[in-house]
């Protein structure tokens, strides 16, 4: 399937790979048996005969009994624990500034997470945002490795998201933004469709 837009997989890579190498190294540390890894993602350029140019993501398949463990909605679909802790590992280790779910594959190598950042911004139309990262803390049970890693009890505290929120703004001042972004979320695309909308009827 062509991929729109590759940017988000690409850097939803680098973030998925370098929480995993981050739980790994932490379990081992604390002696713990337990690791997870992701199938690495590949972007394939293609032309074809007609002159047309083609993008792809491909990646190696998994082979073996395949589960969906969560979902970008908050869902629980295992009663495993490893996949769980994972995520609550990354939001405690991104300072609450994004969470990865929708954890899915084989035993624990997984393929195809979706990344929620605090702004929404990045990672593709499946980022919901704060809202996402809402859903996960509201769902989410600690289990044994939670607490065998000392994760703090999962809370949903708005002033997180307001202080990350006014640092972002700070930081984005003196910042010149990007024009023509291919890296469109579900946030922006429907601030994008209301603002739309609004054009319309004002056309009336």
């Amino acid at each position: 399937i062509p991929c729109v837009p590759w940017q988000s997989q690409t850097s939803g890579q680098y973030q998925r790979r370098v929480h995993g190498q981050e739980f790994n190294r932490e379990c081992s540390k604390k002696g713990l048996a337990y690791n997870v890894g992701f199938v690495p993602v590949s972007v394939l350029h293609l032309k074809t005969n007609e002159g047309r140019r083609l993008i792809y993501n491909v990646e190696p398949m998994l082979k073996g009994h395949y589960l969906k463990h969560n979902d970008n909605d908050g869902h629980v679909e295992t009663n495993l624990l490893l996949p769980q802790a994972f995520s609550h590992y990354t939001h405690e280790r991104s300072n609450n500034l994004l969470v990865v779910v929708d954890i899915q594959g084989v035993g624990s190598f997984y393929t195809d997470p979706q990344i929620h950042s605090f702004d929404g911004e990045g990672f593709g139309l499946g980022n919901m945002g704060q809202e996402g990262l809402t859903k996960f803390l509201k769902t989410h049970n600690c289990n044994d490795i939670c607490r065998l890693l000392g994760l703090p009890a999962v809370t949903v505290k708005e002033t997180d998201y307001e202080m990350a929120r006014r640092l972002q703004e700070e930081e984005m001042k003196g910042a010149k933004p990007r024009k023509n972004s291919l890296m469109l979320t579900s946030v922006r695309y429907k601030k994008q469709k209301e603002e739309l909308l609004e054009q319309f009827r004002l056309g009336m």
